[in-house]
C-alpha cells in the first residue's frame, strides 16, 4: 500500500481522508506536525482528498492556502497533498498505509 502511494514502508502515516474545507482545519494539523516532527522525524501526513465537485471559492481559496502553508512551515518533505479525488478502489489502500 505505501509504495503504491509513494510512502516509506518504515515510516509512521497520518491520514486525512475526504474533500479540502475550511471546518477540517488542515492548517491546524499542521502545525501540529511541526511539533510531531521535532520529537519524531519519520512521520508523514497523507492528505488523500481534494475539493468537492461542488466546492465554493471559500474552499479553492482554503485549499491554495494549506499548499502555501506546507511550504511556508517547510513541510514539503513530510506531507503528501496531491489535491485530487481518490477513488472508492483506492480507499482500502489509502487505511492500510496509515
Amino acid at each position: 500500500s505505501r509504495k503504491r502511494l509513494g510512502l516509506p514502508v518504515d515510516a509512521k502515516i497520518l491520514l486525512m481522508f475526504g474533500f479540502i474545507k475550511p471546518h477540517k482545519c488542515l492548517h491546524i494539523v499542521l502545525e501540529a506536525l511541526v511539533e510531531i516532527l521535532k520529537e519524531f522525524k519519520d512521520v508523514y501526513l497523507f492528505v488523500a482528498g481534494g475539493l468537492a465537485p461542488t466546492a465554493s471559492k471559500k474552499d479553492a481559496d482554503y485549499a491554495e492556502s494549506v499548499s502555501k502553508r506546507i511550504e511556508e512551515l517547510e513541510l514539503q518533505k513530510n506531507v503528501v497533498y496531491p489535491n485530487k479525488f481518490f477513488p472508492n478502489e483506492d480507499v482500502p489502500y489509502l487505511l492500510r498505509a496509515s
